[in-house]
């Protein structure tokens, strides 16, 4: 992956995880879910979006239950994870606390000639990169 996209990632994935967008189940922290899943919330995209897969170094993990008192608050009680079963409307959810504990193990473009379109491209092994690189 080339340092200049995974600087990029960084930030993303900082910013994602101190401020959540208006309404997030979860509260702060990083998003996850299940490939299917995701590749259901691409298919929204007109591009395609892309999907990374992930592994998380994750100390206490924490399932929640509809209405648990710590829906939100889960990352100050040291969780490190928060894991939302699926619900009848809500797919399978996770929110990682800290962006750090995150490697992305490959990219999975929905749509590839957009993703060449801005001069990148997934290499053979999965990872994501840009074109001379």
């Amino acid at each position: 992956m080339c340092p200049r996209l995974a600087l990029t990632l960084g930030r993303c994935l900082a910013r994602a995880s101190t401020a959540p967008p208006p309404g997030a189940l979860l509260g702060p922290g990083v998003y996850c879910t299940t490939v299917e899943k995701a590749m259901d919330y691409a298919k929204g995209d007109p591009a395609g979006g892309i999907i990374f897969e992930l592994r998380a170094d994750l100390g206490r993990c924490k399932t929640l239950a509809a209405g648990d008192a710590l829906m939100k608050t889960w990352q100050q009680h040291g969780y490190d994870l928060a894991w939302a079963p699926q619900r009848r409307q809500s797919p399978k959810l996770g929110g990682i606390k800290d962006p750090a504990s995150i490697t992305i193990v490959c990219a999975i473009p929905g749509h590839t000639s957009e993703l060449r379109g801005m001069g990148m491209l997934v290499h053979h092994d999965g990872l994501l990169a840009m074109m001379g690189d």
